[in-house]
Parts: structure tokens; C-alpha cells; sequence
């Protein structure tokens, strides 16, 4: 706010009427805070933040608009604007504090009509509007009244219309920029949806007891006589050519502005993700707009007499600043990206603030000062101030109205993002080349100018800003570890050279397929508002179709299943694969399903099987209304920090699946872990457990994804179940086999990582230290988002699984139906033949599918050993195992223990001489050669003609600095290796080279 207009405010305003303009910027404060809390409550009825956000603004602006039209036709009855004012703020407050269980029994309705219409999405999406309308018209008609109210209490002279209108306008803007920014980036984070429902109520009757102190600081009498209208009768307002033509351009107006606010919101998703933050970013720059445009109206432009001029200069200047924004809007990408790796991760709400500041925030500032300067023109010589005021008000919210949900059930799936916000920015350039033509004298210039506005919109949609499908549809601001840094022109080279050969701006999201090769074979990577969904690389090939082996493997012949989320439609080809009577698959973004074609040949096109239907839906409102239930549910949404899905995996949705599974039926959850920290995943856990008493972890043999199954049954595993299950056809042996290395029921216990009891025990040591995941708290949708941004590049160090929890003691006898006798040892040979297998793969031993199968074969090996603690194979076997994996001291331990129980094994005394006489040379551990010697020696004295055995007994001769008995024993390993072609002589003569090294020093 300049010097000028603070002192106008204060010249012109008494202390009563600034303490009023305080209340009304609390009350424009609790208004956003409204908002912001029921956009979320949407999202979770509509499951779409586009057809949310369309929806609420849509209630907003249709109560705001029945609000204003209702106080300006009943403003002159009014005798006390104070007291109804303060009865409007209680009438929200109160109102509000019911809505949260107007929308559970809205619930009910939704369940009534959607088995009505058979399943039709856009129906019940347009009926769920309805609903919401009708629910929220009620506070926001009160919203609504509040503004023309109290320009009656301000405004008694024509020449103070556009000035008192802008401060009360731009400073009830601006208390709404507050509560946008501390509900979307503090409160709700901080106190949860319920408690900053609380706050809001809570402001509203403050506002109310600041306005009710004027009540008391002035008499009854006194307060009425000056806000008492001389006219009390209802008065039809009269209106002129322009004056009902300024109504139609502030309908048109609104509508556009709301076609921009939608866009803009879809705009800065794709340009650094869609996190929770998208729509609070937008919104406050969008309203801080708003609000200093309609505070910076100077004093020239109040008392100008070309209004109408000006008017038509900034719906010009409007049109062409958004329309310059879809040319520089992909630059914004390079900007983001170059912030994000140059400053501080802590920063990343600044970055998103500035992109969004950057697109947004020089059009709105020229919307925040069209309102009050269309009063100014609209109230010109009228005693009707108010009423005028209220009835353009009213026009402004309607065409909102039809912007908000025009933009998202309409134009957006019609004619796409891109062409949605050209239209938009082309309604303001029209509507300036009319009042250029209203204003201008001159015949020849009117036409001139009508024309040019016309020709103007016609280069724009013939010579649109080059929208590049590769740079705005392929995650450029997953690059947080700033690893990249090209140089501009590289930067969006490198982007160009990806090969998009699907593209789809859908409701929801925008869908996109890139091709890409390996080895000359076509790869493909399927995008949803830039992030990876899911590809054909062998990680997420895994992930996609082991979320469904895993659970179809263990169950006994289920018939139901629901998948949640289509992706590339691997997941339900998998499944689909196994003997099922019926596969639902719920898809909130039907232009995901034309992507699926691209890896139909993995596994089969999902859309042309007959067993699979896809049911256009949230997938969580479609379990709250369907009557059906299944034996499998496998939910695969996309990463928590995406904006929406962090609410599929809170207590509230698993109350609801556990409603929708038969009594043995059993949740198969996938969940990323990687960018998240353990305290994320811990409290996805916890609301598991608090739902269903059996959970456990496993994975897809990739360190970034967890699998969870979760049941109110014991999941039991039977292992003859698992043997027919892998063994059932041909395509899913070999595809276990070839892409998982699991050839038997043994292997595939590998996969399952904790069971039931050890989650348990770290469930209760987690209790007073991580949040439950709730829809209330929405703790896991404000923490992902903040691992998100500010996680490096190895990520996976923090959650690498033995760091994550320690508690991965893999499967104990107990889940297993019927174990044969030494199940743990054949679990340790099935898990060391992959390991050995795995070897060939990996260069890399340190990797995860490495370590994993080392650290499960030593689990598994402590719960052999802990059976049969006498038995003397048992430890001749642990020996053996240790000895593998690099633990020399305690296999030689469990060797000793196994020679001691039997002295008839030769093999036994071998490996203890090896490895005694392997730590000796490599003095990596202080241990007597003398045993060594011992051992070797036992070992000739078992088999007499082993070769192996005199080289053991030279090399222990050797180790006790006896070099001629160790140069004999040495020859005779030659001998014998000669005589029975044991071939291996190359040790011979290593050591021969040395003995008479050692000898010739002697």
C-alpha cells in the first residue's frame, strides 16, 4: 500500500470504520482457510484436485455471487450494517463447524445415486458438484453478502466508490493471501484438517467480537443514524447500454479467471511436481495479486475520466501478459531445475513460490484492479451505490461460477491446457477491443480498434507458444542432486531428443509414453504430469508384476480381485494370468488407459481381456459406494509425495478397504521408499497395523519399494500351495525364473522380509514418537513431500533395508503351514543358489539384491541353528555357510563344533585346516598353526589318497616354519594330483617356488 492511499484510508476512514476493516481482514483470512481445508476434503471425494479445485471455486463463487445479489436487493431494509455483519461471521463460523459431517452423510447420497447410474463417472462427478454446491452455498452466500454490505457502511460519495472499494477489496484479499499461505504450509501440517477448521471458526468470531465492539463505543441511535438509508423502499435498478454491458464483461471476466486459475494450477504441477504445495503456491500468488492490484489503484486513475479507456487498457494488457506466459513458461522449467541444485534443499518452498510468482502474479495484479474500476464505471452518478455494487459483484462470481466448472469438466478434457487458457486470455483481449470501441470518438478508430483486437486473438491460436510435449511431460524436476548441470541449450536439447509417442492432457493429469532403446530393443517409460508411473526397465518390471505374483503365489484360489490404479496395465495382465473369475481395475485418468498398448507385449493388452473391467473412479470413493467385496485387493498408486495418494495410504482408507475383503481376503500395499525417510514408511506401517492384525513386509527384489500384505486372518504360507501356484503354466515359471531368479517355493520365500510379530514389537516402540498417517494429519503428504525435495542422490542409504528398522528376522516356523524337517537349511541352499546365481549378474557384490540374499541366508541360519542344537550336520553346515559369505572365525567356530560331535568327516577337517592356514598367512586373526596342522593331518588320516589334503598339511607345515617337511607333503599333493588327474597344480608350484625360496634363506 503507497503513502498516498494509507493516508486517504486514514483521512477518510474514522476509528470505527478501520476497526471494521480489521474484522473484515480476519474474516477474508478464515474464508481461505476454508478453502483450502475443503479443497483437500474434496480431493477426497473426488479424488481429482483439478475437478476439486473446479468444484469449490465453482461453491465459492456461486455463493459469494447469491450472497451479493441478495444484500443488494434488500440493502436500503437494512438499518444496522454492523449488526448484521456480525451475524453473518457467527452464521459461518457456526455453519462450518457442521460441514465435516454434512459431508459424511453426503457419503450416503453418493452411494444411493452411483447404483443407480451403473458406474458413470462423469455422472457421478457431476452429481457430486451438485451436492457440493448445494452444501457450501449456505457460508459463502454469507461470504458473499459481507463485501456490498459494508460498502454501504463506507461509501457516501460517488467519488469514494473505487477507492473505499479497493482497500475494502484489496484488504480483505490480502487477510485471504494469510490464511491461504499459513492453512496450506503451517496449520494443517501442524494441528491437521480438524484442528484449523477450529482456527478458522475461531476467526470468524473474533471478527465478530471486533465489529461488536462498535456497539458498544457508540449508542444504539447514533451508530443507526449513520448507516441508516434514506431509502427503505426496493428499488428496481435502472441500467444503460454500458452499464449492462460492463455487467456481461465482468461475467466474462470472472469466467476467465478462473479458466487461468485452474491452468496455472495444472501449469505448476508439471513444472516441479504435483505435491501439496501446487494449489497453496498458486492461490497465494494468485490472491496476492489480486490484493495489491486492487490496494494500488492511484489517485489519478480514481478521479480519471477515462475510465472506460482505462478499463479497456487492462483487460488488453491482461490477454497479453498471460498469453506472453505460455511463451516463457518453458523456461521456467531450466529455472526450477538450476534453483533446485543451487540453492539449499530447505529452500524448495521459495522455489515453487517463485515459479509460481513468476507465471502468475503480473496478469492478477491487473484482475485485482479490474473490479474496483468496473464499479467506479458501473456506480458513476448513482445514489444505488451499494445495490450496484452487490449486483456486479454478484455478475463477477457468476461467470466464476462457469469458469471454475467449464475449465475442469469441459474444456481441459475438450480442447487441453494450452488452448483452455489461450481462450481464456482471448475473452480479455475482446472484450478490450469493445470498450476501445465504446471510447473512442473517432468512427474510423473504433473500427480500427475492434478489428485489431480480433486479429490479435487470431495470431494467438494460429501462432501459439510452442508447447513441447518432451520438456513439459517428462519430470525435469526430479533432478534434485544436481548432478545435471547442462547449460540452457543443452539443457532442453537433451529433453527434445526424448521420442513421446503417446500424449494425453486427460481430466486429471496429462499422460505421456516415452520410447527409449537398450540393447536395439524399443523400451517404453509411461509419465503422469512428468513423473515416471511405470516402464519396461527391469526394476519397475519387477515391481509391476511382482505385486501380483506375490499375493496370487500365496492365496488359495482366489476368485475377486480389485487393482487400484491402471499404470501401464502390467500389473492386471499379470494377474490376470492366474485362474480368477473377475479383475476390477479402478482408474480415476481414463487417458492413462491408451498407454497401456505400449506394453501389451509383456504380458498381454489388459483392455482386450475379458476377465478385467475398468471402472473410471477414485479408487477411494468406489470402495466406500460399491456393494461388491473381494479376496484381493493390490493397491499400486503412484509416489506419496504426488499430491492425492499420500490419502490412500492412511488409517482412514485401510478402515475402508478392510470393509471390502472377504473374511480371508488379504491388502497387497506397494509403497516407494525411496526419497522418503523410515519415519514415513513407520507411520504407513502403524496404519496398517492398527487396521489389520497381520501385516508383512516383503519387496520385489529392488532397495526401492516396499510390498506389504496385510490381513485379519494369519497369513499362513503353505508350501505346497506355492510349488502349484509357480508351477501352474509355463509363462509364470519362466517369467519368475527369469526375471525374479525363483525356481521353487524355497526362493520365493526370499521375498518376505518381516513378519507379523517382529513388526508388531516395533509398531509399540513407535508409538509415542511417529503419527498414525490420517486423513486429519495428513502427516505422510506434508513429510514426503519435504524428503522429496530435500533428499541426494543415494538415497538409499537412509533406507537401505537393515538401516530402515533392524528388524528384518525374515520368516519364522511358525508362518509356515507344515515345514518338512530341515525347512530353514533348505531355505539357506535355495537363497545361496540365488545368491550364486545373482553373482554372474551383478559386478557389483555391494548390491542390493546382494546383500539382501547374504543378510536372509544368515537369518535363516540362526533359525536352523536355534533347532536341533545337537545335531552335528547342523553345524558342519552353518560352518560352511559363515565360511561362504566371509565370516572365517565363525564358520571355523561352528566347524570345531561339528568335528567335535563327529571326528569321521574328512571334508570338515579340510575346511578348518584351509581357513585356519588362509587367516594365518593373511594374519588377519591370531590363531594357533599348531590346529592347523592338527586338522590337515586327521584329514589324510580319513582318506589317504586325497590329493588336497598334503597340500593342506604342506602349507601347514609351512605356517609352522617347517619348510623341508612342508616341501614334502607339498610334492606328494603333486604326485597324487598327477596319478588321479586332480588337476589342480598350479597351487603346487606356488608354494614350491616359495618353500624353496624360504629354504635357500635357511
Amino acid at each position: 500500500m503507497n503513502k498516498n492511499t494509507l493516508k486517504d484510508l486514514l483521512e477518510g476512514c474514522n476509528r470505527k470504520i478501520n476497526i471494521l476493516l480489521i474484522a473484515f481482514f480476519i474474516s477474508g483470512c478464515s474464508a481461505l482457510i476454508y478453502q483450502i481445508i475443503w479443497v483437500k476434503e474434496l480431493t477426497l471425494i473426488f479424488g481429482s484436485q483439478t475437478l476439486a479445485v473446479s468444484t469449490i471455486l465453482a461453491s465459492f463463487m456461486g455463493g459469494l455471487s447469491l450472497g451479493s445479489f441478495i444484500i443488494s436487493r434488500y440493502a436500503n431494509k437494512i438499518t444496522n450494517v454492523v449488526k448484521v455483519y456480525i451475524i453473518l461471521e457467527i452464521i459461518i463460523a457456526l455453519y462450518a463447524l457442521i460441514i465435516p459431517f454434512i459431508f459424511i452423510i453426503s457419503d450416503n447420497l453418493y452411494q444411493l445415486i452411483w447404483t443407480l447410474i451403473s458406474e458413470n463417472y462423469t455422472i457421478i462427478s457431476l452429481f457430486r458438484f451438485v451436492v457440493t454446491l448445494i452444501i457450501l452455498i449456505i457460508p459463502t452466500s454469507m461470504m458473499g453478502a459481507t463485501l456490498p454490505l459494508l460498502i454501504k457502511l463506507y461509501v457516501k460519495q460517488d467519488d469514494t466508490i473505487i477507492r473505499y472499494t479497493s482497500i475494502l477489496y484489496g484488504v480483505n484479499t490480502l487477510g485471504a493471501v494469510v490464511g491461504t499461505f499459513i492453512s496450506g504450509f503451517y496449520l494443517i501440517e501442524t494441528v491437521g484438517i480438524n484442528g484449523t477448521n477450529y482456527i478458522a471458526v475461531s476467526l470468524n468470531f473474533i471478527a465478530a467480537l471486533i465489529a461488536s465492539s462498535l456497539l458498544f463505543l457508540d449508542s444504539e441511535s447514533s451508530i443507526k443514524n449513520k448507516l441508516i438509508s434514506t431509502e427503505i423502499k426496493i428499488k428496481t435498478i435502472n441500467l444503460s447500454g454500458i452499464e449492462k454491458l460492463i455487467l456481461l464483461t465482468m461475467l466474462i471476466s470472472g469466467f476467465s479467471s478462473m479458466v487461468f486459475e485452474i491452468i496455472w494450477s495444472r501449469q505448476l504441477v508439471l513444472i516441479f511436481g504435483s505435491t501439496t504445495y501446487a494449489y497453496t503456491s498458486m492461490l497465494v500468488i494468485f490472491l496476492i495479486g489480486i490484493s495489491v492490484g486492487s490496494i494500488s489503484i492511484n489517485r489519478l486513475l480514481i478521479y480519471s475520466k477515462q475510465t472506460i479507456k482505462s478499463f479497456a487498457v487492462f483487460e488488453l494488457l491482461i490477454g497479453l501478459l498471460v498469453i506472453w506466459g505460455t511463451f516463457y513458461y518453458k523456461d521456467l522449467f531450466y529455472l526450477f531445475n538450476v534453483l533446485s541444485r543451487t540453492l539449499d534443499s530447505s529452500l524448495y518452498v521459495f522455489n515453487i513460490i517463485l515459479m509460481a510468482l513468476l507465471i502468475i502474479f503480473p496478469p492478477t495484479f491487473l484482475l485485482g484492479i479490474i473490479f474496483p474500476l468496473s464499479i467506479k464505471i458501473f456506480t458513476q452518478e448513482s445514489k444505488e451505490i451499494s445495490e450496484r455494487t452487490g449486483l456486479i459483484y454478484s455478475f463477477n462470481t457468476l461467470g466464476c461460477i462457469m469458469g471454475s466448472f467449464s475449465t475442469g469438466f469441459i474444456l481441459i478434457p475438450i480442447i487441453g491446457l494450452q488452448n483452455s487458457i489461450i481462450l481464456g486470455a482471448s475473452l480479455n483481449i475482446l472484450l478490450a477491443g469493445l470498450f476501445f470501441f465504446i471510447s473512442t470518438e473517432n468512427n474510423k478508430s473504433k473500427w480500427v480498434n475492434i478489428l485489431s483486437s480480433i486479429i490479435i486473438v487470431i495470431l494467438i491460436f494460429v501462432f501459439p507458444a510452442k508447447w513441447e510435449k518432451q520438456i513439459i511431460s517428462t519430470s525435469t524436476y526430479l533432478n534434485k542432486s544436481g548432478n545435471d548441470k547442462k547449460t540452457y541449450n543443452d539443457y532442453y536439447q537433451n529433453l527434445r531428443n526424448y521420442n513421446i509417442v503417446y500424449y494425453k492432457e486427460g481430466q486429471n493429469t496429462t499422460i505421456s509414453v516415452v520410447e527409449w532403446s537398450l540393447n536395439n530393443d524399443k523400451n517404453y517409460s509411461l509419465y503422469s504430469n512428468g513423473k515416471i508411473e511405470a516402464s519396461t526397465y527391469f526394476k519397475d518390471m519387477r515391481n509391476q508384476s511382482m505385486i501380483s505374483y506375490l499375493p496370487l503365489i500365496i492365496m488359495n484360489k482366489p476368485k475377486k480381485v480389485l487393482i487400484i490404479g491402471m499404470g501401464s496395465g502390467i500389473t492386471a495382465s499379470v494377474a490376470a494370468s492366474f485362474p480368477i473369475k473377475s479383475l476390477d481395475v479402478v482408474e480415476l485418468e481414463k487417458a492413462i488407459l491408451g498407454a497401456s498398448k505400449f506394453f501389451s507385449r509383456y504380458y498381454g493388452n489388459p483392455l482386450s481381456n475379458k476377465k478385467i473391467k475398468f471402472i473410471e473412479d477414485d479408487a477411494r470413493n468406489y470402495l466406500k459406494v460399491t456393494n461388491k467385496k473381494y479376496d484381493l485387493i493390490i493397491s499400486e498408486p503412484s509416489n506419496v509425495w504426488v499430491n492425492g495418494v499420500a490419502s490412500l495410504f492412511t488409517i482412514d482408507m485401510y478402515k475402508i478397504i478392510k470393509k471390502k475383503l472377504n473374511q480371508n481376503g488379504i491388502l497387497c500395499q506397494w509403497l516407494q521408499i525411496y526419497d522418503l525417510k523410515p519415519e514415513v514408511i513407520k507411520s504407513v506401517l502403524m496404519a496398517l497395523k492398527k487396521e489389520f492384525k497381520y501385516v508383512y513386509i516383503c519387496h520385489s527384489k529392488t532397495s526401492e519399494d516396499f510390498i506389504f500384505l496385510a490381513s485379519q486372518k494369519p497369513i499362513i504360507l503353505d508350501l505346497n500351495r506355492i510349488k502349484r501356484n509357480i508351477n501352474q503354466n509355463g509363462k509364470i515359471k519362466r517369467d519368475l525364473l527369469n526375471r525374479f531368479n525363483i525356481r521353487n517355493e524355497y526362493e520365493f520365500l526370499n521375498l518376505f522380509l518381516a513378519n507379523n510379530t517382529q513388526i508388531e514389537k516395533n509398531v509399540i516402540r513407535w508409538m509415542n514418537k511417529i503419527p498414525v498417517n490420517s486423513d486429519d494429519n495428513s502427516y505422510l503428504e506434508f513429510k514426503a513431500v519435504k524428503d522429496f525435495y530435500s533428499s541426494k542422490a543415494n538415497y538409499f542409504q537412509d533406507v537401505y533395508p537393515s538401516k530402515t528398522f533392524k528388524a528384518y528376522k525374515g520368516l519364522k516356523i511358525k508362518d509356515i503351514k507344515d515345514p518338512p524337517e530341515d525347512f530353514f537349511k533348505k531355505v539357506v541352499i535355495a537363497i545361496q543358489n540365488q545368491y550364486n546365481d545373482s553373482s554372474k549378474l551383478f559386478d557389483n557384490k555391494e548390491s542390493f539384491e546382494m546383500n539382501l540374499y547374504r543378510e536372509q541366508i544368515l537369518v535363516y541360519l540362526k533359525e536352523y541353528l536355534y533347532i536341533n542344537k545337537g545335531d552335528y550336520n547342523k553345524f558342519d553346515f552353518a560352518g560352511y555357510i559363515y565360511l561362504c559369505f566371509g565370516n572365517d572365525l565363525l564358520g571355523i567356530k561352528y566347524l570345531e563344533k561339528a568335528a567335535a560331535l563327529n571326528s569321521k568327516d574328512p571334508s570338515t577337517y579340510k575346511l578348518l585346516a584351509r581357513y585356519y592356514n588362509k587367516l594365518i598367512l593373511e594374519k588377519t586373526a591370531k590363531l594357533d598353526p599348531d590346529k592347523a596342522l592338527k586338522y590337515s593331518l586327521k584329514a589324510i588320516e580319513l582318506v589317504p589318497d586325497n590329493a588336497y589334503s598334503y597340500l593342506l598339511v604342506g602349507i601347514s607345515y609351512y605356517n609352522n616354519h617347517k619348510y623341508e617337511e612342508a616341501l614334502k607333503y607339498i610334492n606328494k599333493y603333486y604326485s597324487l594330483s598327477v596319478k588321479n588327474h586332480y588337476g589342480l597344480v598350479d597351487e603346487y608350484y606356488d608354494y614350491r617356488n616359495k618353500l624353496l625360496l624360504d629354504l635357500k634363506e635357511e
